[in-house]
């Protein structure tokens, strides 16, 4: 799945490509009462995880400005970060 607005590629996991293709097809009150559902079942433990999911993994990143020590900086966080 590639974001148009930041072109960076996800992959994403079987779930979440189950989900997300019919959602798609959804018009805007569709859409609407979809999410809604899907909030109600995060408010009822059987349905919820212990661990925080992981929605989407970057596949790959690219820096512009990779020479620029306020970047080099940034990137260290987001080393961290992981």
């Amino acid at each position: 799945w590639e974001n148009c607005e930041q072109s960076e590629i996800f992959a994403l996991t079987d779930d979440v490509e189950k989900i997300l293709f019919p959602f798609e097809k959804l018009n805007k009150t569709g859409r609407i009462e979809a999410i809604k559902r899907v909030e109600e079942l995060t408010l009822i433990k059987k349905y919820t995880q212990e661990t925080k999911p992981i929605h989407l993994v970057p596949v790959a990143a690219q820096n512009d400005n990779s020479d620029d020590e306020e970047q080099q900086r940034l990137m260290e966080q987001d080393i961290d970060e992981l």
